[in-house]
């Protein structure tokens, strides 16, 4: 991929597993599953990380940080096949430890995770407040963001992503939905993925 996908920096953990022929990702260590479109494609960790590598940051110390610390997700799903010239649309699943945010709603985790976003892009917008919802039949949250994503061949791509929080025991679910910010059809295979995942209690 000359240029990345949306690939969101927070630090996700756990290995994916997805049938190589099926549509369906399902994960029975961390307790989660969803269903693919049938044109997406599940992308390699392999090449997750080659698009991680590839965006630049406004914070470059961040960057660092966040490259450094960053863990593989669950799964990775991708509307068009690598390698892609423009934005990839991206369905991004992942889980990680809440940590000192244990215990707290998914809008309280929420919250204190955007203004590590806000730094992260020079041009971050919050077009969508965090709101509370339920994913998989647990509390969840969820907010929407627009900025730029800069490419460190000098791209640079007009990017809409919504984050979904969702807290479990010690743990989070994190979700990241990317696309352009008038790429309505690729919304809305964004919105029947989440709507389709499934979370064991």
């Amino acid at each position: 991929m000359k240029n990345p996908s949306l690939m969101l920096l927070l630090g996700l953990a756990l290995s994916s597993v997805a049938g190589a022929a099926s549509d369906r990702f399902e994960s029975p260590t961390a307790g989660v599953a969803f269903v693919k479109p049938g044109s997406w494609n599940f992308a390699s960790l392999e090449a997750v990380q080659e698009n991680r590598e590839k965006v630049r940051l406004n914070d470059a110390e961040l960057e660092q940080q966040m490259k450094a610390s960053a863990t593989p997700p669950l799964a990775v799903v991708m509307q068009h096949p690598e390698p892609w010239e423009d934005l990839n649309p991206t369905f991004q699943l992942g889980l990680r430890s809440l940590g000192g945010l244990e215990g707290r709603s998914a809008g309280e985790v929420l919250a204190a995770i955007v203004p590590t976003l806000a730094r992260t892009y020079s041009d971050f917008r919050l077009v969508s407040p965090i709101t509370e919802m339920q994913v998989g039949g647990l509390r969840a949250a969820r907010v929407g963001i627009e900025h730029t994503l800069r490419t460190t061949d000098g791209g640079a791509f007009p990017t809409r992503n919504d984050m979904i929080v969702v807290p479990r025991g010690k743990f989070m679910f994190f979700i990241g939905m990317g696309r352009k910010p008038d790429d309505e059809a690729a919304g809305t295979d964004l919105e029947a993925m989440l709507s389709s995942v499934q979370i064991q209690p």
